[in-house]
């Protein structure tokens, strides 16, 4: 018994992540109210969920608010600029799907491609902005080279995002509760596991790096000019 309920064991670790991602969530759904602030609520909701995948968990909240707050006007002015895509794509789409009723031809099929690259673009933005200290208009360029380099990743961390809201469409109000507690959170924590190794990279380590050295400083033969995305600096934070 005392394996399952040490502070240590798989039983206790995997509870206090469950605690870790409903938190998350609630942080989420709270800061994302006025609708324009989902993109500084998605940077920080990354930030963290990197950090727990990293195993450098310190307070959630803490760090949260810390990134939400560090990010906000790039981030919200990303998400703006998101949107105003999305809402043109969108009408182009519904025009040719129900007014125009035309499914192929050239603009169409140019409508869809670009909408994927879109989409694409945008599960990636935010980890970037997140993670990288650049200009918007780089995190957006390099937000879309790393997503079509790492496409079967990219893709999966799509079909992450919509499954809550597919399950929410199929299944109504008998799963909105795990919707409320997790439907958010998780699917961005699994999106962190997903692209971790792709950041690791970015950072200077590999695959085999050992976690509990992530955290580590640069050592001082390395030169910074070489790095093409640089690394937030971070203060430390409490355990």
């Amino acid at each position: 018994m005392d394996f399952f309920f040490s502070t240590d064991s798989p039983l206790i670790r995997f509870l206090g992540r469950l605690a870790d991602l409903i938190t998350l969530n609630l942080l989420f759904i709270l800061t994302s109210l006025p609708i324009f602030t989902i993109g500084a609520s998605l940077t920080a909701l990354h930030y963290v969920s990197l950090k727990l995948v990293r195993k450098e968990e310190g307070y959630i909240a803490r760090s949260y608010f810390k990134s939400f707050k560090e990010n906000f006007l790039q981030s919200t002015i990303i998400w703006i600029f998101f949107l105003i895509l999305f809402a043109i794509l969108g009408v182009n789409l519904y025009f040719y799907l129900f007014v125009k009723k035309v499914v192929g031809g050239v603009p169409f099929i140019l409508t869809l491609i670009i909408t994927f690259l879109v989409l694409l673009m945008f599960q990636m933005v935010f980890p970037m902005q997140s993670h990288f200290e650049n200009t918007i208009l780089n995190t957006l360029k390099n937000s879309a080279i790393i997503a079509i380099g790492s496409l079967p990743k990219v893709i999966l961390m799509i079909f992450l995002s919509v499954l809550p809201v597919v399950l929410l469409y199929n299944f109504g109000f008998r799963i909105f509760p795990l919707i409320a507690l997790f439907g958010v959170s998780a699917p961005v924590y699994l999106s962190a596991s997903l692209y971790h190794p792709i950041m690791m990279k970015f950072d200077g380590y590999t695959e085999d790096t050992n976690p509990d050295d992530i955290s580590d400083p640069e050592t001082e033969d390395s030169d910074p000019q070489e790095n093409v995305l640089k690394d937030k600096e971070s203060a430390p934070e409490d355990k």
